[in-house]
């Protein structure tokens, strides 16, 4: 419905939604459930799938230009929160007031996808999830790659924010990239 919502919204008559060939069972629910209109695509699972570039690319073929946005290559893109969020907002009136946290890393004893208020700290969520095992931990908001250390535990979750992953504080020099491939 949130789909649906932003369809009518911006006047368009075609939603495209990106699953991941190793998500079989959400891929068949979504075909069964989608309305009209709405076309569930189903992509290679790869990093960084979910990038922008990346997925408009895979659904469409268009390249996005560096400076240009989706919009100025008639295309947009919104992830699933903020459908979510929508359709919150639209049928249910409520603003946009909790959110998906993943919080995983070797060093969480308790790894987990929480729903929680804006506003919740860091150490609080981590606290939730059984805390940190582990001397030397580094917490990074986001994830492995792209995310940011997060010095500050009682910093809030905003509507940001997705992850938080506690991992062994790497102390290793840094070094030209091998492409090993580890990274992914």
């Amino acid at each position: 419905d949130g789909v649906r919502v932003l369809m009518r919204a911006l006047s368009l008559d075609r939603a495209l939604i990106g699953v991941e060939d190793n998500k079989q069972d959400a891929i068949e629910l979504l075909r069964e459930k989608a309305p009209v209109g709405i076309e569930i695509c189903v992509l290679k699972t790869k990093y960084p799938q979910g990038d922008e570039r990346q997925l408009m690319y895979a659904l469409t073929g268009r390249e996005l230009p560096t400076g240009k946005l989706p919009a100025d290559i008639g295309c947009v893109i919104f992830n699933t929160e903020t459908v979510v969020a929508v359709w919150n907002a639209f049928y249910h009136g409520m603003p946009l007031c909790q959110r998906g946290v993943t919080v995983d890393g070797d060093c969480i004893k308790r790894p987990a996808n929480v729903l929680v208020p804006l506003g919740t700290s860091y150490r609080d969520l981590i606290a939730h999830c059984g805390g940190i095992q582990g001397e030397n931990v580094t917490v990074k908001a986001g994830g492995p790659m792209m995310g940011f250390v997060q010095e500050n535990l009682n910093a809030p979750i905003m509507k940001g924010s997705n992850g938080i992953i506690a991992i062994d504080t790497d102390i290793s020099e840094p070094s030209e990239c091998i492409k090993c491939g580890r990274c992914v």
